[in-house]
């Protein structure tokens, strides 16, 4: 679906990437340098996934590097008929753009903020889940 939809392939060690997580049960942290391939790794994560999984976040460390990981992305999704936001998650987010269903991008505390304002009108769709997954695409810390 990448590839149709983008002309780009995963090469042999994106794959061998994604297959080492994917081979680990439970929180695995794998580090990837600039320039290789992250957000194609990291996508390619969410949609192993969701493929158990009700939701998926895919959180980076900026708003504007999640607004390009979705443009990137988007046509992928549609192509697999999995739902997802138009924009990144934000605190300002409406609840109707949210999909209870679906792989969402946005930074950790966008998620966190949207969650905690929405909390009320969300109830049931964000704890009555079997499984909600987390991508941590890019983490920056000093």
């Amino acid at each position: 679906a990448i590839y149709r939809t983008t002309g780009q392939h995963l090469y042999s060690t994106q794959m061998l990437a994604i297959i080492d997580c994917m081979m680990h049960e439970g929180n695995i942290i794998s580090k990837i340098d600039t320039g290789q391939g992250k957000t194609w790794i990291d996508f390619a994560k969410a949609l192993i996934l969701y493929l158990d999984s009700d939701r998926v976040e895919i959180a980076t460390s900026s708003y504007p590097d999640a607004l390009r990981d979705l443009n990137v992305c988007a046509s992928c999704l549609d192509l697999l008929n999995i739902p997802h936001a138009s924009s990144p998650i934000t605190p300002t987010s409406k609840v109707e753009d949210f999909q209870p269903k679906g792989i969402h991008f946005g930074t950790i505390a966008d998620f966190s903020l949207f969650f905690n304002s929405h909390r009320d009108l969300l109830g049931n769709m964000l704890i009555n889940k079997k499984s909600i997954s987390l991508v941590i695409a890019e983490s920056d810390y000093c």
